[in-house]
Order: structure tokens, then sequence, then C-alpha cells
């Protein structure tokens, strides 16, 4: 993730369905169900957020959600293989073949 707008307004209303919270339905959705659902990494963050921004002001905007996970998210060390690898390629020819040998990376293209 490089943006905060890569979290989506879909994801953060799902989290704040499941804590409870008011939701509008959206002007587009067609039906009761939900067609996109929030990657399960990516919950932790945006809850974390969402009870971070309703503490000191009831009235937060999903662009401030979106900029708070972004921020949380940017502070952990929950990168993906194919971050955590950059430049690794240069690196001893044993770190090379376990990064071709990764299966998560494979499945990370």
């Amino acid at each position: 993730m490089k943006s905060p707008n890569t979290i989506k307004t879909c994801y953060i209303a799902v989290v704040k369905e499941e804590m409870g919270l008011p939701v509008r339905p959206a002007h587009n959705r067609i039906g009761r169900e939900r067609k996109v659902r929030t990657p399960g990494w990516l919950k932790p963050f945006i809850r974390q957020a969402i009870m971070e921004l309703t503490s000191t002001n009831n009235k937060t905007t999903y662009k401030e959600i979106q900029k708070r996970a972004f921020e949380i998210y940017m502070k952990s060390n929950q990168r993906s293989k194919v971050e955590q690898s950059k430049g690794m390629l240069s690196g001893k020819p044993k770190e090379v073949q376990d990064f071709i040998n990764d299966k998560e990376i494979f499945y990370a293209f």
C-alpha cells in the first residue's frame, strides 16, 4: 500500500457495521448484501483508526479514517513479502534462492 486511498470506503463501512456503528446505505448499492468484503489483514488497522477518531470526535469522515488507518498500517511492520524483500535480489545466493522458492511471493503477484 502506498496511499490512503487503497483503503476503500466500502471496507470502512463493513468494519463500522461490525462495530455496531451507524452506516448509511450507499446510493449505488443494489440489495442488502455487500459485494466487497474487507480483507482480514486490513480490519485491525481500520478498527483502531475508528476507535481513536471516534473517541475524540463523533463526526469523523471516511477520509479521516482512511488517513489514520494508513498511518497505523505504515507504523506497523506488517508489510507484504514483496515489500520486505526490495533490494534483496542483490544479496547472497541462498537468500535469493529462498526468495524465489517462497510460495507467498508467488501468490503476491
